[in-house]
């Protein structure tokens, strides 16, 4: 008969989980490039044969192959539709290895898709996932269930909230860390433990990445502050690589002293991760068979609140952020024109344009970052020259393409520290559009995802939820396409954007008005002011390549033909601007502001156009 998990807390004594299956069955010859949950129907004697030997080893607890086998994870491998099959053997190949005596743990592994605010997968998506799995997992008759490698507290929070739904069976919630003790997005678990102690879960635990003496010292501060039960799972050390294959260094003696050392600590549940074998797990069953964990009454009396540190603070307000942000906040018309980076390193020419729009009483200067996957110079650079050389509020665009997260973090701060005031982010045209085709991206996260680390910075956290000496104040804008392609993606990301915390949005440059009116009737119950963006054609040459060869730019042909009318020289120039004004004051009552490119650097064309518009707005609110 078996004894309840919950019941073995209860009376202190330390439960033993199975070791490895990712890289055991890696070394059976089931490479990385496929779907390991599925080796529980394409080699299921594989998977009931390491079970068997994690039994025969003396684990209290075998954990079935189900790790990466949730939705998002098996729809990558083209396997969704056999979610409930791959579970559900899953869970048969366990018991029947774990017979009578030891009890069976349904893992489940973190998502594997950028969740927000880093990607546009929605938390409620999340927990139907988890809902999805744990309720195959339920059924086929799991005692426990748990959530492992874990990044973030609050993925774990979408699935215990999924688990939850579906059953009352204990949990153990397991974070994954970094050699310098940190969650993978910089956090001190430490500073975790409120979060998840407030969670319906039985253990809090660490594993994967690392080995035992990382987590031994992690584990020796989380003892004195957590309540709940703790789990150290613990790598067999990192692996080395040998001729091309990771090989875990860590002996099974080695294992076994660790495993004497958490047990002395008060740790719960021990257990091995990656690299670790039948013959670690042995050996730590030979270290706590006689020895005893702190029961539940005295890890509640020991521990101590944890110093919160990584509340949020208040967001500076929009219209303290910058000149830009007072006037959308105060309902003032707003204009701004886009300078493009120079080829080279001389910035000369183009200071110069930047002074003579502020001259021209432009309320900001758009500077683009790599358009159309070009090599300029640093758009920041320049930003920084514009606000310090001219003393012109900037709006940078700032794209994902380029820079990982860690990245984009430091030049986030770096810019605000230089007086950077104003964002817009952007996820980036793919390098394979630009100059240098064979150039990589990085892409780690997309605009959605980039709009909330801003988001984060202004309430003074960092992508690890650590405090900031103090907070960021941007005012963020984002992108909108009035007339993207599949137009109902195109509202569900701006949704996800607002949501995220933008203030302000610019649209590509908008040619059909009509087109635009009835966009904008879709978006507006979100109430984010809409900069519009305008573009004076210059030739019919300028129409043809922009309508042809520019990602997200549409061209009526009522308005092409127009300009291949006016043919080029001032009558073209006088054409486009024309339109560009006509197009405005259609759309007038329902924006913020424009911002105007100058084509081909015409500075003189984009003043043109913010003259005609003053105009416009003059009348309209005279």
């Amino acid at each position: 008969m078996k004894t309840s998990f919950r019941e073995l807390l209860k009376q202190g004594r330390p439960i033993l989980l199975d070791g490895a299956m990712g890289t055991r069955l890696y070394d059976r010859g089931i490479f990385i490039n496929q779907s390991f949950d599925q080796v529980n129907l394409s080699h299921p004697d594989y998977v009931a044969r390491i079970h068997r030997e994690y039994v025969e080893a003396g684990a209290d607890v075998v954990e079935t192959n189900t790790f990466g086998a949730n939705r998002f994870r098996l729809t990558h491998f083209g396997l969704e539709d056999q979610l409930e099959r791959i579970n559900a053997e899953g869970v048969r190949l366990a018991k029947e290895a774990a017979g009578d005596e030891v009890l069976v743990a349904g893992s489940l592994g973190p998502p594997g898709i950028k969740v927000e605010p880093y990607g546009p997968t929605s938390f409620d998506e999340v927990y139907a996932a988890y809902k999805e799995q744990a309720a195959v997992l339920a059924r086929e008759g799991v005692d426990l269930f748990v959530l492992e490698t874990f990044s973030r507290q609050a993925e774990v929070r979408e699935a215990v909230r999924g688990i939850r739904e579906v059953s009352d069976k204990p949990i153990i919630a397991c974070l994954t860390i970094n050699d310098y003790g940190q969650t993978l997005y910089g956090t001190e678990p430490v500073y975790l433990v409120p979060q998840l102690e407030a969670l319906d879960i039985d253990v809090i635990g660490l594993n994967c990445s690392v080995g035992p003496r990382v987590i031994f010292d992690v584990m020796e501060q989380l003892v004195n502050y957590c309540s709940k039960p703790l789990a150290a799972i613990p790598n067999a050390g990192m692996p080395k690589s040998v001729d091309g294959r990771n090989i875990y260094l860590c002996t099974p003696e080695y294992m076994e002293t660790f495993a004497k050392r958490f047990l002395k600590l008060g740790v719960s549940v021990i257990g091995g991760c990656c690299g670790t074998e039948p013959e670690h797990i042995a050996a730590m069953r030979k270290a706590i068979g006689h020895g005893r964990a702190f029961s539940a009454e005295t890890r509640a009396k020991r521990a101590k609140p944890a110093d919160i540190r990584n509340h949020p603070v208040e967001a500076v307000p929009l219209e303290k952020r910058s000149n830009w942000g007072r006037k959308i906040k105060e309902g003032e018309f707003v204009y701004s024109v886009e300078i493009v980076p120079p080829k080279g390193c001389d910035p000369t020419r183009t200071l110069k344009r930047i002074k003579k729009l502020k001259d021209a009483g432009v309320d900001a200067v758009n500077i683009p970052d790599g358009p159309r996957a070009s090599s300029r110079m640093s758009p920041m650079v320049l930003a920084l020259m514009a606000e310090q050389q001219v003393e012109m509020e900037t709006i940078l665009h700032y794209c994902c393409r380029d820079r990982n997260i860690l990245g984009i973090q430091s030049d986030l701060l770096g810019g605000f520290a230089a007086g950077l005031k104003n964002i817009l982010a952007v996820t980036g045209d793919p390098p394979k559009l630009g100059d240098y085709p064979d150039a990589t991206a990085v892409f780690d996260v997309d605009s959605i995802g980039l709009t909330g680390i801003i988001e984060r910075l202004n309430h003074g956290l960092d992508i690890g939820a650590n405090p900031l000496s103090k907070p960021t104040a941007y005012a963020i804008g984002v992108a909108l396409n009035p007339v993207a392609v599949n137009e109902e993606e195109e509202i569900r990301r701006f949704e996800w954007k607002a949501r995220a915390g933008a203030d302000f949005c610019i649209t590509q440059p908008v040619f059909d008005a009509k087109t635009f009116l009835d966009f904008h009737e879709k978006v507006a119950h979100l109430g984010i002011p809409v900069v519009a963006g305008v573009w004076p054609l210059a030739s019919y040459k300028n129409a043809e390549f922009m309508n042809n060869e520019v990602p997200g730019i549409t061209i009526p042909e009522e308005t092409m033909a127009r300009m291949r009318d006016a043919g080029s020289g001032d009558k073209a120039r006088e054409t486009g601007l024309a339109i560009a004004l006509e197009n405005v004051e259609v759309i007038l009552d329902k924006i913020a502001g424009v911002q105007i490119s100058a084509p081909l650097g015409k500075v003189s064309l984009a003043l043109a156009v913010a003259d005609g518009v003053r105009a416009m707005v003059q009348k309209a609110r005279a």
